[in-house]
């Protein structure tokens, strides 16, 4: 009896053209032919088929392998791809950067950001996060102030600096976010008031309560927390401001803290 052998090829083939919900099922399988999965899933993400696109970032998102993180970092900066999968790629890439990766990142956003769209921006802004460096954290602050940056992208910028400082301000920090206070977009005046609830100005607070009214509705595709009445954002950072300060000072009466 003659049998034919089936190649790894093969093999990948015919899980890949079976329905896209028995892929988990298939998932170490898939491991065990992760050289080769890697680009053919790339290419079933990159395809047409909402349902085969999202299973099978699934799965690539399960390989630990050497080269899917490239994988998927070329997913994060394609255009042609959902803003859904873009967004799941780069949360799965965050925690396989690398410090070469992380200066790739500050090349692309510095040197090149002619070459990306306003998502991929944005994307590549939350995935570095935290400023490890004085140019990274220079980088912020510029892309925040910028005008002619689209409002996602300084939407991002802000939240990278309410990561970076969960307790209090630096004073250039905290002047940057309040030169942006009467910015155009309502995006940008509702992510600011967001990262100056980290403050322990009270001096914050009066350019805060100039915004109480602000009836606009921010909205923001890429950041579903950035969404609501910037009014109401304002009022709830004088709130955090002022429990912050009133907490601090409990702490030093009872001799708790040191004065700061």
């Amino acid at each position: 009896m003659i049998t034919t052998k089936i190649s790894k090829e093969q093999k990948l083939a015919a899980i890949l053209d079976e329905p896209p919900v028995t892929y988990g099922s298939h998932r170490d399988r898939l491991l065990s032919l992760a050289k080769k999965s890697q680009t053919k899933l790339a290419g079933i993400i990159r395809s047409d088929n909402p349902e085969r696109a999202r299973e099978a970032l699934f799965v690539l998102c399960s390989i630990y392998k050497r080269g899917v993180a490239r994988v998927l970092f070329d997913i994060v900066l394609d255009q042609n791809v959902s803003l859904y999968i873009r967004q799941r790629a780069s949360f799965d890439s965050s925690s396989r950067i690398t410090a070469e990766g992380r200066r790739k990142i500050l090349d692309l956003l510095t040197r090149r950001s002619s070459d990306l769209d306003f998502v991929g921006k944005a994307l590549l802004l939350e995935m570095i996060g935290v400023a490890d460096s004085k140019r990274t954290a220079q980088l912020f602050l510029r892309l925040l102030s910028d005008k002619s940056e689209y409002p996602s992208v300084r939407v991002q910028a802000a939240k990278n600096i309410i990561d970076n400082f969960e307790d209090g301000l630096p004073i250039a920090v905290e002047n940057a976010l309040l030169e942006q206070l009467s910015d155009d977009s309502p995006q940008v005046r509702f992510a600011c008031c967001m990262a100056l609830s980290r403050s322990k100005n009270i001096i914050v607070t009066t350019s805060l309560e100039g915004l109480i009214q602000d009836r606009h509705i921010a909205s923001d595709d890429i950041h579903s927390e950035v969404r609501g009445e910037v009014g109401a954002c304002a009022k709830s950072a004088i709130d955090e401001i002022k429990a912050r300060l009133e907490k601090r000072g409990s702490a030093d009466l009872y001799g708790t803290s040191k004065p700061g």
